[in-house]
C-alpha cells in the first residue's frame, strides 16, 4: 500500500532555529529568460577534484615539521600527504599561534589540528620534561555534541598507540565509571562537550591548570545562541595565550595561557567577533573554497510537487541501486514520515534525529554505519562534522533554509580519503523560491564565487 504524501504531509512551516551567524543567500535578481515554473532539471556537474586536494605545496607530514612518531602514526591509518587545510594550518599551530581555520567539509581539519597538537605534547615531553598528571589534561577538543565527540576521539585513538599519548572521552551518556576511572591516570588530551566538561569541572572530576591547547571544533556551532556562554565560560577559564612579536611576523607564544583553536566550515562576522573578543592575537586560516559550491560533486536540482516529492525520492533510490544515501529532512515530523514512507514501500532505513536520546544514537547508526542499509534519513543534526566515507548520494528532501544547511549537507559526500569517485547531490524544489534559489548555487558554482553576504567576503578577502 503506497502512502500518499498529501494525506501525511508534515507541518513543514516548522523551521529549525536558525544561527545569529546564518549565512543567508545574497538577493539577486534571476533574469526573465530563465524558467521558473516550467524547469524540471537544473544540473551543476562536476568540474575538478575535492579542492583540499588541488595544490599540494608539501609532498609528505614531514615538510611541515610533525615529529617522526607522529608522521609514522598517520602513515598506520594510511595517511602520508597533507591536505591543503592541513598545509596551512599545521605550521600556524606549531609555532603557538592562536588559529582561526575556517575550510570547506571534508577538507580534513580533524586532523588539521590533532596532528600539531599531538606533536606538541610530545615535542613538550622530550625536550622541557613535562609530565602528564592524574585529571588533567593538557589538551582539550571541545565539540557541540556527543556523535562529534565520540567520532574525534575515535581519531585520536587511532593514533595514539604509534605516538604514544593517552586520550580520553569526557561525553555523558557513558557509564560514570568509566569515565572516573580514565582520569585515575594521567591524561594528555580529552575530547568533550560544553556542558559535560562544565558538569566535570563543578564535580572536581577534572582540573584545567595544566592546558595548554584548547581546541573549539564546530565554532560556528558552538558560538551560536545555544552553546555561546558555555563556550565563552571555557574560554575565559582556561585563559588565552597572548602573543609577543619578535623579528618580522614572527610571533612567540606567552606560555602563561593556552593556546585557542578554533575550527568551522563556515565562518561569519559574529564568530570571528565572538572569537577576537575572547582570544588575543587570533591567526585567521582560509581556504579559497570556502563558502564555495563543492566542484566535485554533481549536483541535481527537481521540481516536482509536493505531490510528486515523495515518489520522486523513491525513484532515485531505486535508480541507484549501488549508491548509499544521506537523505535530509528540515524537521524531526518530516523525518519519521519519510523514513515511513520508505519503509513502507520496501526500502530498509536508518533514521538520525535529536528526536531520540543521545545516549541512543550510537546504536540508532550502526546498521547504516556497518552497511546493513544502505539510505540514512536525518535532520542537520547529522550534516555537521559526522563523517561516514561510504557515502556516494545526499539527497535533499526539504529544500533548506540557508545556504550555511546547504553546504553542510552537501558535503556529506565526497570526502577526504573517501574511495568514492562519483559522488553527487539531488535537491528535490517544490516552490518558486527553491528554484530561483537554485539558479543562483549555479551561477555560483560556475563562476567559482562564495555565496555569502558581502561585508563578511570583504572581510575575509582582507585577512587573505
Amino acid at each position: 500500500m503506497r502512502i500518499s504524501w498529501r494525506a501525511c504531509r508534515p507541518a513543514l512551516s516548522q523551521a529549525l532555529h536558525k544561527r545569529a551567524s546564518s549565512i543567508r543567500l545574497p538577493r539577486r535578481v534571476v533574469a526573465d529568460n530563465r524558467p521558473i515554473t516550467k524547469v524540471q532539471t537544473i544540473i551543476i556537474k562536476p568540474t575538478s577534484k575535492h579542492p583540499a586536494l588541488q595544490r599540494q605545496a608539501a609532498e609528505s607530514f614531514s615538510e611541515l615539521r610533525l615529529r617522526g612518531d607522529v608522521v609514522d602514526a598517520l602513515g598506520n591509518i594510511g595517511l602520508s600527504q597533507p591536505t591543503v587545510t592541513q598545509m596551512l594550518t599545521i605550521p600556524h599551530i606549531l609555532k603557538g599561534r592562536n588559529v582561526l581555520c575556517a575550510a570547506e567539509t571534508g577538507s580534513g581539519k580533524t586532523l588539521a589540528y590533532l596532528a600539531p597538537v599531538i606533536s606538541e605534547l610530545r615535542r613538550e615531553e622530550a625536550e622541557e620534561g613535562v609530565v602528564p598528571r592524574l585529571r588533567r589534561p593538557r589538551a582539550l577538543v571541545v565539540l557541540p555534541s556527543r556523535d562529534l565527540a565520540s567520532q574525534v576521539l575515535a581519531v585520536a585513538k587511532s593514533l595514539c598507540h604509534v605516538a604514544r599519548f593517552r586520550a580520553v572521552g569526557l561525553i555523558r551518556g557513558g557509564k560514570k565509571r568509566n569515565i572516573r576511572n580514565s582520569l585515575l591516570s594521567p591524561v594528555d588530551l580529552a575530547v568533550t562537550t560544553p556542558d559535560a566538561l562544565l558538569q566535570f569541572r563543578r564535580q572536581e572530576q577534572i582540573q584545567l591548570s595544566d592546558v595548554r591547547f584548547l581546541v573549539v571544533d564546530e565554532a560556528d556551532t558552538l558560538f551560536d545562541r545555544s552553546f555561546q556562554e558555555a563556550t565563552t565560560s571555557i574560554i575565559r577559564t582556561i585563559k588565552a595565550s597572548t602573543t609577543k612579536p619578535l623579528s618580522g611576523a614572527d610571533q612567540q607564544p606567552d606560555r602563561g595561557g593556552a593556546q585557542v583553536i578554533a575550527v568551522a566550515a563556515t565562518l561569519s562576522t559574529h564568530l570571528m567577533e565572538s572569537l577576537q573578543s575572547l582570544v588575543p592575537s587570533v591567526s585567521v586560516v582560509t581556504t579559497k573554497s570556502l563558502h564555495k559550491i563543492l566542484p566535485h560533486i554533481e549536483q541535481r536540482f527537481h521540481k516536482v510537487t509536493q505531490t510528486e516529492k515523495a515518489d520522486k525520492l523513491l525513484s532515485i533510490i531505486r535508480e541507484c541501486p549501488g549508491d548509499v544515501f544521506m537523505v535530509f529532512c528540515n524537521t524531526v515530523s518530516s523525518c519519521d514520515w519519510t523514513s515511513h514512507f520508505l519503509q513502507t514501500n520496501r526500502t530498509p532505513v536508518t533514521t538520525l534525529h535529536a528526536g531520540f536520546r543521545a545516549s541512543s544514537r550510537k546504536d540508532l547508526i550502526r546498521p547504516f554505519s556497518e552497511g546493513e542499509t544502505r539510505v540514512l534519513v536525518c535532520t542537520d543534526l547529522a550534516s555537521r562534522g559526522i563523517h561516514h566515507e561510504k557515502v556516494t548520494h545526499v539527497i535533499l528532501f526539504d529544500f533548506p533554509h540557508t545556504m550555511v544547511d546547504y553546504l553542510h549537507r552537501v558535503g556529506r559526500t565526497g570526502r577526504v580519503g573517501s574511495a568514492n569517485a562519483n559522488c553527487r547531490a539531488s535537491i528535490l524544489m517544490t516552490h518558486r523560491q527553491d528554484v530561483k534559489t537554485a539558479w543562483q548555487i549555479k551561477d555560483a558554482a560556475e563562476k567559482r564565487e562564495a555565496i555569502m553576504n558581502q561585508k563578511m567576503n570583504k572581510r575575509l578577502q582582507s585577512l587573505s
